[in-house]
């Protein structure tokens, strides 16, 4: 039996926990059960929700306490790192005593901010546990080159993005690109419409500054996690991240040689070819299954569109839409729970 921590969580209109709670819903219909009779429902943001957390931790630790003397010989997945009820993290030696722990890393904070100190923190928490589901292989080689030593580790490969099977329709009307995120801090945007006149870019996401305003650029809106792949339109979604366009450069770029971007499995779910960084971690998978292109830079666009012709476009959409169907219906984390559920004990 495999059983979780339960944390749903309400942030607004970008997709900060969307992974979070569609991982809950893949637990819930794998047959797994909430560990923690208080389920959280975080809505305040900064401070206030951590002390909100708090005070909800207090409240639900016996019962939780008691769920641990009650559950053996099963398997507890905590989504690392926790948005609240941080008790557990002081308890997961207890919970080993008769059970197994897996950590699902959505991140490792510290090597975004490229702080080795509390990198090594954070792989002595991921230490603790029995097995760690990770992004990719590329994240499972630098962990363990600086210390990791769990013995089971699962590769996700994608994140799943939960969304009702609407028919999407895609077409190459035009040589447009979407870009969904926090828009104020993606630095390299002005650079990137400068370099590409002849490109259409949607914009979606909090953080549009108008002054930034190019005549190839359209700021589509924000929209919610569950509404935003129904109101991409594009040729192209781009997953990209730091400070230039000549690759993927400062720390956030960095980070791409390891993790999976949240926003590679939002333009899956929406049925849009990607074009990410040709040494990010996701470019592997990304030319293993033929959803995307991937470039070293994106200052030329209109060449590189130039040398796609329709019948290879249709062969990406093609190829995206067998992967939108995994992707949409849980498959890549369903699929490691399977493997849990047969290896781990």
């Amino acid at each position: 039996m495999i059983y979780y921590f339960s944390e749903i969580n309400y942030r607004g209109n970008h997709a900060g926990t969307k992974a979070r709670n569609d991982a809950e819903k893949v637990f819930q219909d794998f047959g797994g059960k909430p560990l923690n009779h208080r389920r959280l429902v975080l809505k305040e943001e900064g401070a206030n929700r951590r002390i909100v957390s708090n005070i909800q931790n207090r409240l639900g630790f016996i019962p939780f306490y008691m769920d641990l003397l009650k559950i053996r010989h099963n398997t507890v997945i905590i989504q690392y790192p926790m948005l609240s009820f941080d008790i557990a993290y002081d308890y997961v030696e207890k919970i080993k005593k008769h059970n197994k722990v897996v950590f699902l890393v959505h991140d490792i904070q510290s090597m975004r901010r490229q702080d080795e100190k509390a990198t090594q923190k954070e792989i002595d928490m991921l230490n603790l546990a029995d097995g760690v589901i990770l992004h990719n292989r590329f994240m499972e080689k630098k962990l363990r080159e600086i210390g990791l030593n769990v013995k089971k580790v699962y590769l996700l490969e994608c994140f799943d993005y939960l969304f009702d099977n609407k028919t999407i329709n895609k077409d190459r009307s035009e040589d447009s690109v979407a870009f969904a995120g926090n828009l104020e801090k993606s630095l390299f945007l002005k650079d990137l419409f400068k370099a590409n006149p002849d490109i259409a870019f949607h914009l979606y996401g909090l953080g549009w500054n108008q002054d930034n305003h190019f005549s190839n650029t359209t700021y589509m809106g924000s929209f919610s996690p569950d509404e935003i792949p129904a109101k991409l339109h594009a040729s192209f979604g781009l997953v990209w991240d730091g400070e230039s366009i000549n690759g993927c450069s400062g720390a956030l770029g960095e980070y791409t040689r390891l993790n999976n971007p949240h926003k590679l499995s939002l333009y899956l779910a929406a049925g849009i070819p990607v074009i990410v960084w040709a040494e990010a971690a996701v470019a592997e998978y990304v030319r293993k299954e033929k959803i995307g292109i991937a470039l070293d830079d994106i200052g030329n666009l209109k060449n590189v569109f130039n040398r796609i012709n329709d019948n290879e476009y249709e062969e990406l959409l093609n190829n995206v839409n067998n992967i939108r169907q995994k992707v949409i219906n849980g498959f890549y984390l369903r699929r490691v729970l399977k493997q849990i559920e047969k290896e781990m004990w």
